[in-house]
Parts: C-alpha cells; sequence; structure tokens
C-alpha cells in the first residue's frame, strides 16, 4: 500500500538541510514509500542481483554505484576478510562474497536491516560464508585487527532520523557517527587493511569522508568519480578508499 496522503514531521530532521538538499529528502523518502519491495542492482552488462527490500530498511540509492565498483575490483577483496557496516540489504557484502571474498560480516543498527539482509544471503546461497550480527558500528565486534577490508554505507546528511520511518537511519545522522567510525576502525584493520567509503559534496562537508577520514589518521589512496543522472540521488559521487 502506498503512503502518498500521510503527513511526515521533517521539521527538526531537516532543519540543518538548505532548500535543495531538503528537496533531495524528500524526493528520496517517497521512492522508498512508492516502491516495490525489491531493488534490481545492475553489476555489468549481464550479471543483475535482485534484491528483497524489507519496509523499514534503507534502499541502496547511489550505493548501488558502490556495489558496481566492488564487482569491477575484486582484487580489493579476494579471498580476503570484509566487515560490511551499515549494510541495509546486504548488497556490498553480497557482492564481495560473489566476487570471492574469503568471508563477510554484515552488521546494522537496525534489526530489520539485519534480517533483510539474511534473507537476501540466504538467497544467493551464501550463509556458509556471511554472518549477521547487529550492531552499532563496531559493538559487538570481537574480532580485532583482522579485516582486510571495511565497507561504510555511511548517511550523508547531517539530522536526525525521522521518528516513525526506521529507513532514515540511512539517510541522517550528524559527524559524531563518522568521527566515532574513523576513531575506531584502525582497530579492527590488519596491518594492510583499507576502509572504502562512498562521498557526495551536495549533502555538504559537515558529513564528508573526504574531511573526517584524514583528521583521524587515514588518507585517501584512490578516488573514483561515479555519475548517476537517472537515479533518485542524482549527481557526482566520490568512491573512496582509505588507508
Amino acid at each position: 500500500m502506498k503512503n502518498k496522503k500521510k503527513v511526515i514531521n521533517t521539521k527538526d530532521s531537516l532543519s540543518l538541510l538548505n532548500e535543495k538538499q531538503k528537496a533531495q529528502i524528500l524526493r528520496q523518502i517517497q521512492y522508498h514509500m512508492d516502491a516495490p519491495p525489491f531493488e534490481n542492482v545492475q553489476l555489468n552488462s549481464v550479471i543483475t542481483l535482485h534484491m528483497d527490500i524489507m519496509p523499514d530498511v534503507t534502499r541502496p540509492m547511489s550505493s548501488k554505484g558502490l556495489a558496481k565498483w566492488l564487482w569491477s575490483n575484486t582484487d580489493l577483496y579476494r579471498n580476503k576478510k570484509v566487515l560490511d557496516i551499515g549494510t541495509g540489504c546486504g548488497i556490498q557484502g553480497i557482492v564481495c562474497l560473489l566476487g570471492g571474498a574469503e568471508s563477510v560480516v554484515f552488521t546494522d543498527i537496525m534489526q530489520a536491516a539485519c534480517k533483510c539482509a539474511k534473507n537476501n544471503l540466504h538467497k544467493a546461497g551464501l550463509e556458509n560464508k556471511g554472518k549477521i550480527e547487529m550492531s552499532d558500528l563496531f559493538d559487538t565486534i570481537k574480532s580485532k585487527k583482522i579485516y582486510d577490508l571495511i565497507v561504510f554505507a555511511q548517511p550523508y546528511f547531517s539530522g536526525k532520523p525521522i521518528s516513525g520511518y526506521e529507513f532514515t537511519r540511512g539517510m541522517f545522522d550528524s559527524e559524531e557517527l563518522q568521527i566515532r567510525f574513523f576513531k575506531e576502525a584502525r582497530k579492527y584493520l590488519n596491518t594492510k587493511g583499507r576502509i572504502l567509503l562512498m562521498g557526495w559534496d551536495f549533502a555538504g562537508k559537515k558529513n564528508s569522508p573526504t574531511y573526517i577520514g584524514p583528521q583521524y589518521g587515514f588518507r585517501i589512496t584512490k578516488k573514483d568519480i561515479y555519475y548517476d543522472w537517472v537515479g533518485v540521488q542524482q549527481g557526482e559521487f566520490q568512491i573512496l578508499l582509505f588507508e
């Protein structure tokens, strides 16, 4: 059932955004509420993944570009251990497993996302290589210094998730979330481990990993540009690899 007529109280959540950013968030919310319960993620000209999406789970938008990038850069994770934080429907970790990762731990702060990722992992026949954990960043991660790659699908916009709409947790948070992430990440990476995130200048400097990461000892060793002019999130995105 579509929710077009439902009034959403966005006053507090959107207070830190400019008018163009507010309009973008409202487009994303409408898309979340109206879209079918799945996403098709095209990795290349012949491979498309069908991902089930539960109502409270943040849909992959620009992160479809990150999934495609991962599929084209298997040397980053093949035969290696991956930690997928903020997994949502599980698309990033599943792509890593399909591309040859030794194992992936999928985490999310939302129970619905963990359930959704588990379902998609099962559908892909990859349960023996993937582990699902409900976690606020690294809070429940016990194994340290073992991961070769940490993928983090962080919220782009500064603000508070909208009450009653759990999927907006994947859209909003303060810069404190990324500060915590970069402060703690080194404990879980092995000596040559790396971090992968996306950046979107449109969302503002305050919550940008380009600026936050280097403040906590990480340097950008690779930066690729991903353009999307047809999706719900339109514009130029940065795919950022940190060491």
